[in-house]
Order: structure tokens, then sequence, then C-alpha cells
């Protein structure tokens, strides 16, 4: 990156040379030179940092984060990827945001800002109405290409377009698509690191290895993309939940003695977690820190390796810009330990016995002490048929009327063989209550080229969402995908009638060609047999005999 801008920098500046000047000289296009530079990374802003949240049983909360904005007017990509850019700019995309998942988020860990459906899940805002259907097949082959996955399958059977859920403006049209099946792997982790100014030479980022990055408890690797004050930024989060006695070694591990009894001692550090033990601050950033969250441990004792540069309440802060390089090292004793909640859990069931019809359940538990504005949303794939007339509702074991609870609703069946549906709408949460709704529905029976590989295992449909609405904020929390079984064809079936119908055509076909191409040759020489084989001696001696008898 210094070699190319150094380039640059004698492209723009032809009077400075840089072997036969002055020392004056010298001076003087070193000024010119820092000054071109420094007015070149003007227009983009670039920061990182990582989050470090130790949970009392142990486990580890590290989330990284990169933003990396540049003006909206103009388009310097420097250190903004061009790529994004351009596909933005090019299907009239006002922000997007994908996701990348590999586990379940425990709700034992409670609110975070990784959290999200395992799987990959894409929503993307447009600026016009007309040719959505255009704009978002564009869209989505694009990112399926720049991030090297299966994005390119968000049809109308996987995606749909909400109004309640993420309440966009009226002059935007919001599209959400999931692909719950889809595999994380390093694949998709290439194109991400990617992206950022320093990739992983230097940095927070030269931690991230794929060999650590998928052996956690959980993973979740997104790419968001706003627009805010008139720049254009882009938001790179990568959340792991690692189980750090797993990790440190049974060496680093033991117990502490203490006047309130024991005391189970916590040790992770750079090396443990991610095999490297020194980083330093990428160049290009404007801010590179390392954060402590110790909110979640009750009254824990603390060591670092290292002194911090500042503190806030239950806040460590290492500031790299400050430090050459850091060799980061945490020791930690909670005195209890304590599971956390989520301000909303939401699951999703399916039951019924039978191969034709099937029933869904809903369950949503609000653990806040104050009445919530929520919205939910859910999707029907197209292979099963929702009864929209058979939702109820109950709360506090309590049956509602639909009208009752809901403020605004919004469904839509599906309009053609393959197409989703879909239905949301808005409602006020009590405080410390417990929703169930459920749901009838009809399962199809699909063509038989329409399954999958392993249709036994079953088809995955998408999570619930509810969408957590405080003042301007929006947090947004999943269900797991369930897995429905469908009505499954012997397959079987074709394999044989087209193994019998290949014999059937070989032994036709086949005769035929025998008769008309065959020419039949002798193959009885008058040249005496000569070999000792018992055979041929055999076939001499009964060749005489019979050669007697003929002159006989």
């Amino acid at each position: 990156i210094r070699d190319r801008y150094q380039r640059r920098v004698r492209d723009q500046i032809p009077s400075i040379n840089y072997q036969q000047t002055s020392d004056k000289k010298k001076m003087k296009g070193v000024f010119f030179a820092i000054f071109f530079l420094s007015f070149s990374f003007s227009a983009a802003i670039f920061e990182e940092k990582l989050t470090f949240t130790p949970l009392s049983d142990g486990k580890l909360v590290s989330y990284f984060n990169f933003i990396n904005s540049i003006d909206a007017e103009g388009e310097s990509y420097d250190v903004f990827p061009k790529g994004i850019g351009q596909i933005m700019k090019k299907f009239l995309v006002e922000s997007f945001q994908l996701t990348f998942t590999q586990g379940r988020w425990d709700g034992k860990w409670g609110d975070g800002d990784g959290i999200a459906p395992a799987g990959v899940e894409l929503i993307a805002s447009f600026y016009t109405h007309s040719a959505l259907d255009q704009r978002w097949k564009g869209f989505t082959h694009s990112m399926s290409g720049l991030f090297c996955s299966s994005l390119n399958y968000l049809d109308s059977s996987s995606s749909v377009t909400p109004h309640l859920l993420f309440r966009s403006s009226a002059n935007t049209s919001t599209v959400y698509g999931i692909l719950p099946r889809e595999t994380v792997c390093g694949e998709n982790f290439t194109p991400w690191f990617r992206l950022l100014p320093c990739k992983l030479h230097e940095g927070i980022a030269s931690l991230l290895t794929s060999t650590k990055l998928y052996d956690v408890l959980y993973h979740s690797m997104s790419t968001k993309t706003t627009f805010r004050d008139g720049r254009i930024e882009l938001n790179q989060t990568l959340t792991l939940i690692v189980d750090t006695r797993t990790k440190s070694g049974s060496k680093d591990l033991g117990m502490m003695i203490s006047s309130g009894g024991h005391r189970q001692t916590y040790y992770f550090s750079f090396a443990s977690l991610f095999s490297k033990s020194r980083i330093s601050s990428c160049p290009l950033s404007s801010s590179s820190l390392i954060e402590v969250n110790t909110n979640k441990l009750p009254n824990a004792r603390i060591t670092f390796g290292v002194n911090e540069t500042s503190t806030e309440e239950s806040k460590y802060i290492f500031d790299l810009k400050k430090l050459i390089s850091i060799a980061f090292k945490m020791t930690y004793s909670p005195e209890r330990v304590i599971y956390d909640q989520m301000s909303i859990e939401v699951e999703k069931h399916v039951i019924g016995v039978g191969d034709e019809h099937g029933e869904m359940v809903f369950e949503i538990k609000s653990n806040l002490d104050t009445n919530a504005s929520i919205s939910f949303f859910t999707t029907f794939p197209s292979f099963i048929l929702p009864f929209f007339h058979t939702l109820q509702i109950h709360i506090n074991q309590t049956k509602y009327l639909n009208h009752q609870v809901m403020t605004e609703k919004n469904m839509e069946p599906r309009r053609q063989s393959k197409d989703a549906s879909w239905i949301e709408f808005s409602m006020i949460l009590p405080a410390r209550s417990h929703v169930v709704m459920n749901i009838q529905y009809a399962k199809r029976f699909l063509h038989w080229l329409w399954y999958p590989s392993d249709p036994r295992r079953g088809f995955d449909v998408g999570p619930a969402i509810v969408s957590l609405f405080r003042n301007k904020e929006v947090d947004v929390f999943y269900s797991q995908s369930p897995v429905i079984s469908l009505p499954t064809p012997d397959f079987s079936m074709p394999y044989n009638v087209i193994t019998i119908t290949c014999t059937v055509f070989a032994f036709f076909f086949g005769s035929i060609i025998n008769q008309l191409l065959r020419h039949l040759k002798p193959i009885r020489s008058h040249k005496p047999l000569e070999s000792e084989r018992p055979i041929v001696k055999i076939y001499k001696f009964f060749a005489s005999l019979w050669a007697k008898g003929k002159d006989e």
C-alpha cells in the first residue's frame, strides 16, 4: 500500500526528484508528499475495535468491529472497497446487511450485537419500487460472486418484502432473504477480510485465522452498509463465542481459595485464542482499540498482563495507537456463576403427525419490566401452505382475538407454486408476558425433481423474527430454524424404470445391430493343429476316429 501511494505521489508531483536533489528540495518534496497523502486519506475513515466480554461460566464473547466510511459525493476507493460501491451504485441499493452464521446463540449469553440465525441472511433496501425483482436478482448474483456463496438461490421461494419488520421509509423497498441450510466455511471468510484495508497483515484482523475461526461455539460474520450524514459506511463485524476452559489448556486453569469459598479461575490470551502472541494497529486506521467489558462478571478478580491506557465503568480500554505492540493476557475469577437473560426470547416449533397437515407454534417471552413495542415476522416456504384464518393468539394463557392484539398486520399468500408466504404484525408486548401463537398448514407433494439429495432429512424453515423498538434503536431477536418432513416418493422406482428400460433397449438394439453388421467368416483351418495341450490331443484323437469311420 505504501509503495502504491508513493508511485501515485510521483505521478502527481513530477517536480520531486528522489535521486538527484539537494537536502532542501528533498525536505520540500517530502512535505508535499505527506500533504498529498493526508489529503487522499481525509475522504476515507477506517476504525477497528476488538471487544472482549468474559462470562462467569468461562465463555468469552469476542466482537470484532471494523468501520470504513467515505464521502458519498466522491468516489474515493483508496481504503473503501470498490466492489461494494459499484454494486450499490448499479442496483440503487440504499443499504444492505449480509450475515454468515454457524451455531446458535444461547439465551444464557444475554443480549448481544452478533445475534443472527444459522445460515446466510441478506437484507437489502432499494431506492426504487420499480423492477424490484430484477434489481434483487442482479444484486444477489453480484453478492454471490463477491462472497463465494449461494446467494443466487435467494429467489421468490426464499425471499419476501416485509414492511413492518425494519420500518423502511416510503421511498424505499426492503427485501429479506435467508438460506438456513447454507454452510459457512473459509471460502466466505476470504472475500470478507479482503474488504479490509490492511487485510490480515496488520491490525486487529491479523489475529484471525481460519483454523481458529471455526473452532468455536458460535460464529457470526456480518457485512453492513448504510448511509449516515452524507457518508457511505461499511461496518464489518465478527462475533465469536469461545470456551476458555478448552482453549487455555489444563495448566492455565485452577481453583483459588478465598473467604467466600472456591473460585474458578479462567485465563485467556492472544496466544491461547488465536495462536498469535502480539499485534499492532493497522497503519491506515484512525482508531484502533481493544476493550474488555466486565459488566457480566460479578465481584470478579481481574488481572491483566499489560497496563490499560484508560478505564471506564466496568470497561478497560487499550489503545493500540499509543502502544507499539501488545501481548494481551487476562485472568479473572468470578465470585459465582450467573446466567444472563435476553430481553425477548423467541421459539418456533412444529407439531403434528402425518405427511398431510401440521401445526406451527410460536412463543414470545418478555423479560422486560415495561411494555414494549414489537414487530413479529415469519415466512412459510413454498412447500407448505399456511391457513391464515386458523391463527390463534394466547397471552399468559388467555385467548385474544387477532384485532385485539395486532395494531398493524400484513400478510401475503403465495401467488405461484414456488413463491413463499409470509405474515407480519405489530403489537404491544406486556411486561413479563408469555405469548403463544398457533397456525395450521398443509404440506405440499412436490415434483420429484424439486427434492434435495437427502430428502429424508427434512426441509429447513426460516426462523421467526421479533424486532424490539426502543426509541430510535431496533433490536432483532431470532428463533431457531425448524425442520419439516414432507411426503417423500419412492426414489427407487425411477431407478428401477431406468434400469429396465436400458436393459430392454440394449437387448433390442444390440440384437438388430448384431444381425445387420456381423459378417460370418470360417475359423477352421486346413493346417493341422500343433500343440501339446491336453485339449488339442483329445481333439486330434476324436478327429482321427472320425476320419477312420468316414473312410470305412
